[in-house]
């Protein structure tokens, strides 16, 4: 039993340094890459979930009907053809994310249309992280684009004032944001992960862990939840602080090139370090390692690592071909 639990350690651990490689060095060696190019790949990510979104909101359509009461439908079965409505809520973030890069940079409104139909589909299926973080995502990109910034400010506080009516106005909507942002249990609950498991934290353990299979053992004996909540806690019950601080590592990697890009492309650069400013705040209550296995990890190490680096190779390879 213990030389199967140590294959499968070791292979969780090759499968991510090949999804490193993957995702990075090979980020790092594309030196032919067009603006344009990246800018396609967000395009296509944002019709795929634009088509996720709307069979959502087709087979769901109850739920859109009452999308503000909350106890009518349950939120649980509103995942779009994902397996939950957990991943379900990631991939949206990420669309919103995509469709305002998009919004910003090719300046076209219907990629903000779009980001509205994504954070519908977040309220109906009361992802709260994935909804406070689109909102947090979008407040911030009107201020990005310094070229338009005090008419994006303008609309900013337009929306918020009309935003403010309705919740004044609205009984069913302030009570649906009451039960959003009003109940603390979700938050509670996640601060009680860490103050029962980062005790365990030490001798061996500290530096190595308690392998992924460990990390879930000991997270349902101490939590009865097998699912951490927070990336940064798991990953170092998972591997340890070696874990811990390659995890760092690959955030320090994302601000570095969105740094970067920032010297060439003001508002690419900003973009970039927004995105991966969405991660950190995420990561601190869901428990998305990057190079991690699931799709959600894999698709997150994608957009806050392997985005800003090729946003930056292809600065770099339109400026020296001018």
């Amino acid at each position: 039993t213990n030389n199967v639990s140590i294959f499968g350690e070791l292979y969780t651990y090759f499968v991510g340094v090949i999804l490193a490689i993957v995702l990075i060095d090979s980020a790092l060696n594309e030196r032919t890459l067009r603006y344009l190019d990246v800018l396609t790949f967000y395009k296509v990510f944002v019709y795929f979930m634009l088509l996720a979104a709307i069979y959502n909101m087709i087979i769901h359509f109850n739920s859109l009907l009452h999308i503000t009461s909350v106890n009518i439908y349950s939120a649980e079965s509103v995942c779009s053809f994902f397996d939950n409505k957990n991943t379900y809520g990631v991939f949206l973030i990420f669309a919103v994310l995509a469709s305002t890069i998009l919004r910003i940079i090719t300046k076209e409104r219907k990629w903000m249309f779009f980001s509205g139909i994504f954070l519908v589909n977040e309220m109906m299926a009361l992802c709260r992280t994935a909804i406070l973080l689109s909102l947090i995502l979008i407040a911030i990109s009107f201020w990005i684009d310094e070229r338009k910034r005090f008419k994006n400010i303008l609309i900013f506080f337009m929306i918020i004032s009309i935003g403010v009516v309705i919740l004044n106005t609205n009984k069913a909507v302030s009570e649906y944001v009451l039960n959003i942002f009003g109940n603390t249990q979700s938050v509670d609950s996640r601060n009680s992960y860490v103050e029962s498991l980062l005790p365990f934290a030490k001798g061996i353990h500290f530096w190595f862990g308690y392998g992924s299979q460990g990390a879930l053992e000991l997270a349902t004996l101490y939590t009865g939840n097998a699912y951490y909540h927070n990336a940064y806690l798991k990953a170092l019950m998972m591997g340890g602080i070696i874990k811990l601080c390659m995890q760092i590592y690959a955030i320090l990697t994302s601000l570095m090139y969105g740094l970067k890009c920032r010297k060439i492309q003001k508002n690419t650069g900003n973009l970039c370090l927004l995105s991966t400013l969405i991660y950190i705040i995420y990561v601190f209550v869901e428990s998305v390692i990057l190079f991690d296995t699931p799709v959600v990890a894999i698709m997150a190490a994608m957009f806050i690592i392997s985005m800003p680096i090729m946003f930056y190779n292809s600065l770099i390879n339109e400026e020296n071909q001018r």
